[in-house]
């Protein structure tokens, strides 16, 4: 697409590959958004932001230059990767252990049965697609 855009071949190249990296971490970063929201909608701010203090400002730092010196400019990406994964990870963990939430919030069995339902799902999507584009 970014040659037919005019851009230059070679780094289009370099673009794709930083691309398909970067696609890995983002998973985790879907689920932390979506664990962000469930919290502040339990008036709850600060998990996400413990859970990515150590994450960003501890690991990222270090990962960076390790990992670009060992895979060159991929390394930037696979470390921003391993960053998404753990701040994932640790606000998982951070709920697990203290669990600040209000109980009855969190989906039962049958909660997740009926939210994977088409009609449940297209109001989902309706009703998330502007939290995510926000």
């Amino acid at each position: 697409v970014l040659p037919w855009l005019g851009q230059d071949v070679v780094a289009s190249q370099l673009a794709a590959n930083w691309i398909r990296v970067y696609l890995v971490g983002l998973p985790p970063t879907v689920l932390f958004r979506v664990l962000q929201r469930f919290l502040v909608a339990q008036r709850q701010p600060w998990p996400p932001v413990y859970a990515a203090a150590l994450p960003c400002f501890g690991l990222q730092p270090i990962l960076v230059p390790v990992l670009v010196h060992r895979f060159g400019f991929l390394g930037s990406a696979l470390a921003i990767v391993i960053t998404q994964w753990a701040v994932t990870i640790l606000l998982l963990l951070y709920l697990y252990l203290w669990p600040v939430h209000h109980p009855e919030s969190w989906p039962t069995r049958e909660s997740v049965h009926q939210a994977w339902k088409p009609r449940s799902l297209r109001r989902c999507w309706n009703l998330s697609l502007g939290c995510v584009l926000s």
